[in-house]
């Protein structure tokens, strides 16, 4: 009878709005869209990695407007570095970014920093502590990263990005149905498969090098408009349906 009436007074509605302990949580806020390139970025590091170069770790910046990416080696966690690597890399090419948002990295916060943010006109925003869904565009991004940079045996991770950023930034977003090098240049890159042209291939007797073309030739290079067009499936009572109950929710039975 305690459990029942436990349940009973849980799904009460007049107890849920009489009583002072809800248990509700403040609704997730969103940052606001930004009307154009480069002028909200976020960034973080990954780290440590292996050796690769002399590097260790990755310093990640994201254009939130066009989700163009650019990933830095850098040998520590310290905060010249990280103040050097954005400005030789990103401000260099894309100017001074209007806002930054970043996680609670003490290096993110040292009076270098601030300083060099301040020196910028930047307004700097920070994350809630432990919890990285709140920098969810540049976490999301980490998860691919790491997959592509651990995947290959004896590589070093710093001679793939280059390459590895070829293909994210020629893949069509699904959200802004286009890709985020089309946003940034206005066209689409051209890549290494679309310069194969038979007609321009001297004749080979040596057997590797006639397989290789052969092989080559047969791979058609794939529009970039045909990246990423799985969807999630969602069942169509779905699409119609008024209310829409999640496992755990509390309702009062007749």
């Amino acid at each position: 009878m305690k459990y029942q009436i436990k349940q009973w007074v849980r799904c009460c509605e007049s107890c849920q709005r009489s009583k002072i302990q809800r248990h509700t949580k403040t609704p997730l806020g969103t940052f606001y869209l930004p009307d154009a390139r480069f002028t909200h970025i976020h960034i973080d590091i990954v780290g440590p990695l292996p050796p690769s170069g002399g590097q260790i770790y990755l310093l990640t910046i994201i254009d939130r407007f066009s989700r163009w990416p650019e990933a830095i080696p850098i040998p520590d966690m310290r905060a010249k570095p990280i103040c050097r690597a954005i400005f030789d890399t990103w401000i260099s090419s894309f100017g001074c970014p209007s806002v930054v948002t970043s996680d609670q990295g003490s290096q993110l916060r040292s009076s270098m920093f601030v300083e060099f943010t301040r020196m910028l006109g930047t307004q700097k925003i920070k994350t809630t502590p432990y919890h990285p869904i709140s920098n969810g565009i540049v976490e999301r991004f980490h998860r691919h990263l790491k997959l592509v940079i651990k995947a290959p045996e004896n590589e070093k991770w710093s001679e793939l990005i280059p390459i590895i950023f070829l293909g994210i930034r020629t893949a069509v977003k699904e959200d802004l149905q286009s890709s985020c090098s089309e946003l940034v240049y206005g066209t689409t890159l051209r890549l290494p498969c679309d310069m194969i042209d038979v007609s321009d291939i001297p004749p080979c007797d040596i057997e590797f090098i006639t397989d290789l073309r052969h092989r080559m030739q047969q791979l058609n290079p794939v529009a970039t408009s045909a990246h990423c067009t799985d969807r999630f499936y969602i069942h169509h009572s779905l699409k119609s349906s008024s209310h829409i109950f999640l496992r755990g929710d509390r309702v009062q039975p007749p």
